[in-house]
């Protein structure tokens, strides 16, 4: 028996053992020197080095750095290539760093001819920061070249959620649809769902299109309506069109109207209506016009029962604030915000690369949305998830490479995204586009030819 006991505990053991220390599937991502951002362009530059390197390369000729951010599976091993020309004795120092941590650290002497530096290391998965650096050097005239770093990353055998719904947002949607044709013509596929917007206001613009809604039906679209309580000629300070006019009646013949207008249309739509709220641009916003999170929970039970007393049940209620952190600090929770399970069929995210254009850092995907993608979900965990708004700016980084990051780790990172959503205009000083360059709409489609991107909407 003490034996058996034994023999059961050592074969439980080795099991474990294996599974713990089997390796995983892993790649190779390389960052090329020259297509990383330099700290101080005065003393990094690209050139040819064919006699040190055989490739183009960033050198450096003082203390300085370049940089890149990247999303990724679990890092096991950094490398990165490099050499140096000394015009006297001295060393150059050399490290490269992730996420602030020293990786390698090397003295390099006189004359070095490119070569490979490696060591192993254990970073989790997610969005980080690669940097290489000059650290020091002697007074003589110097240079140290660098040709590409290279990461051993794990890559996740199956993605962690299930297929997800690839969508778009085109200017003219759903009225004119020369832009949505031109995207699809451009990409290679029809995205699954189509988002448009609408304004209360005025009046003469804010009645649903039937006939447009039919329409986009008819072509194999599933489409999500954003419903913004305003006249659009204006901005967000708007009395009339505050969370009190709505509760208190003011608005609900029009909002009956519209209710009766999708339910005779009979077409499915996902009506998104008062999103980012947590935020003070729109005046349905957290300290605009009077207005609270407690105002804004008892508007949409509001808007909800009339709908609901109109019979237009074929209407999926989409709750979307905006991301927070790091971009900003909103002044109240998302939770202070949510109406509750009863009044929300999904819950939905905005969040942008904006770089440059807010004078902001660039921000990865998984940067952008990863505290904002936890809190949401602690909010409402058994509501699905989509992501209704995104899109990098071109300037202050590689919008292609942002565009893989996010294909890899929504994969790997966020399996209750069941739909995303691109914002396919140049706005609010932005170039948000798909094809704001051509590196970025070969990225793009990569994105819409992955299987994973190619989900169907319920």
């Amino acid at each position: 028996m003490q034996l058996t006991v034994l023999l059961l505990v050592f074969f439980v053991g080795a099991i474990l053992f294996v599974t713990r220390f089997a390796s995983a599937a892993t790649t190779t991502m390389t960052i090329e020197a020259e297509n990383m951002t330099p700290s101080n362009t005065s003393v990094v530059q690209a050139t040819n080095r064919s006699d040190a390197s055989g490739s183009r390369t960033a050198y450096m000729t003082g203390p300085a750095n370049v940089k890149a951010t990247r999303s990724t599976g679990r890092i096991t091993n950094v490398a990165v290539r490099a050499g140096t020309y000394i015009d006297c004795s001295g060393t150059i120092r050399m490290q490269v760093l992730i996420d602030g941590k020293v990786s390698i650290d090397k003295y390099l002497s006189n004359y070095y001819p490119c070569s490979t530096y490696n060591a192993p290391v254990d970073i989790p998965a997610g969005s980080h920061e690669i940097f290489v650096a000059f650290v020091s050097g002697p007074s003589c005239y110097k240079e140290l070249w660098v040709d590409k770093v290279d990461l051993t990353v794990d890559q996740p055998t199956q993605p962690t959620g299930q297929p997800i719904a690839l969508g778009a947002w085109n200017q003219g949607v759903p009225w004119d649809l020369t832009n949505l044709n031109s995207y699809v013509s451009e990409v290679g596929r029809k995205p699954a769902m189509v988002l448009w917007f609408q304004s209360w206001g005025p009046i003469s613009d804010g009645t649903f299109c039937k006939s447009c809604a039919q329409n986009l039906q008819s072509q194999g679209y599933k489409q999500m309506v954003t419903w913004e309580p305003q006249d659009y000629h204006y901005g967000a300070n708007q009395p009339s069109y505050n969370l009190d006019s709505i509760i208190n009646g003011s608005h609900d013949a029009y909002i009956k109207r519209y209710a009766d207008d999708i339910k005779s249309s009979g077409v499915p739509v996902y009506l998104r209506p008062m999103h980012e709220m947590n935020g003070d641009w729109y005046p349905w916003g957290a300290g605009m016009n009077g207005n609270t999170p407690d105002k804004y929970k008892r508007a949409w039970v509001h808007i909800y029962d009339i709908f609901q007393q109109e019979g237009a049940t074929n209407v999926k209620w989409v709750w979307s604030p905006n991301v927070g952190q790091p971009g900003w600090s909103p002044a109240h929770s998302m939770s202070s915000f949510y109406p509750g399970d009863a009044y929300v069929d999904w819950l939905a995210l905005d969040g942008y690369n904006w770089s440059s254009v807010h004078s902001d850092p660039w921000r990865s995907f998984d940067q952008t949305f990863s505290g904002s993608y936890s809190e949401i979900t602690s909010v409402a965990p058994n509501k699905p998830l989509m992501v209704a708004e995104t899109a990098s700016e071109e300037k202050g980084g590689d919008k292609a490479q942002w565009t893989k990051d996010l294909e890899s780790v929504v994969k790997s990172k966020y399996p209750k995204i069941k739909a995303l959503i691109w914002f396919n205009q140049y706005a609010d000083g932005a170039n948000w586009p798909v094809d704001s360059s051509q590196t970025a709409l070969s990225a793009y489609r990569q994105l819409v030819a992955d299987p994973y991107f190619q989900g169907a909407m319920p």
